[in-house]
């Protein structure tokens, strides 16, 4: 390894130290909206409504009536699922349960 060797990654290492913070001070680049994206201006009332809003803003245009009564039903009841995990209680320590413990046959 020559000096010139280590003066490069000096060099390397200043340069690094300058740009990274002007790199955060740029503004992000505004990101361009799907062109699928339909509007909806209703007000979120429930998880239920919030989570169908979001699915008609993202497939909106690909779904049909029949579709978007099906996905809400399907939506309501993983809903009703979740709020039953919410309110059991958890301490920070519990571990997943059942514990999986292989089975594992006796040599003969």
């Amino acid at each position: 390894m020559t000096p010139d060797d280590l003066q490069d990654r000096r060099q390397f290492v200043r340069t690094l130290a300058l740009v990274a913070p002007a790199s955060l001070l740029a503004a992000p680049a505004p990101a361009d909206e799907p062109k699928d994206v339909v509007k909806t201006d209703k007000p979120v009332e429930t998880e239920v409504d919030a989570r169908m809003a979001l699915i008609i803003q993202r497939y909106g245009k690909r779904l049909d009536a029949a579709a978007l009564k099906s996905v809400r039903s399907d939506v309501e009841d993983q809903v009703r699922r979740v709020e039953r995990l919410r309110k059991f209680p958890l301490d920070n320590g519990d571990g997943p349960m059942p514990v999986f413990t292989p089975y594992r046959a006796p040599l003969a």
